[in-house]
């Protein structure tokens, strides 16, 4: 086990005396890019994020239910053909502890899209009943996908 201090500068020391040079290191197209997020879930009802099915903890934003606030959101865990089925069951009871509604998709061959229209109709269904029960017409419902786009070599 390694144990760290804090050397000279922005360096950090182990117990066996080798240091490492801290980088703080952070693009400004990715803050640019985030902030521009954030606008336009402003703009948004219902946010239906993607993620990669094999890694679905690792294709997220750690600051995303802080973005999303209290909107309505769904899960959509893409490349299914890439997992066993114990593992897509696994994941579908972990999600839904957490109170996330999941469909699982394979977007190559185009594979649960009708379960992802059924489950967007169902998140924006509760937009308009509030609106009724406010005097307003019903409206469009404003949705944004997030993808996560990861590259792997084979």
């Amino acid at each position: 086990m390694l144990i760290f201090t804090t050397g000279p500068g922005n360096s950090v020391q182990s117990r066996y005396g080798v240091f490492w040079q801290m980088v703080w290191w952070y693009p400004g197209h990715i803050a640019k890019t985030e902030k521009e997020l954030k606008e336009q879930f402003k703009l948004m009802d219902v946010v239906m994020e993607v993620r990669d099915a094999r890694i679905p903890l690792s294709t997220t934003h750690p600051q995303m239910d802080l973005w999303l606030g209290n909107r309505k959101k769904g899960l959509v865990l893409n490349r299914e053909d890439m997992i066993s089925t114990a593992d897509r069951n696994a994941w579908a009871i972990y999600f839904s502890r957490q109170g996330t509604k999941v469909v699982f998709s394979n977007g190559q061959l185009g594979m649960g899209t009708m379960k992802l229209g059924r489950l967007a109709k169902s998140l924006a269904a509760g937009v308009n009943v509030k609106r009724k029960a406010k005097g307003l017409l019903p409206c469009l419902v404003a949705f944004a996908a997030i993808l996560a786009c990861l590259f792997f070599h084979s």
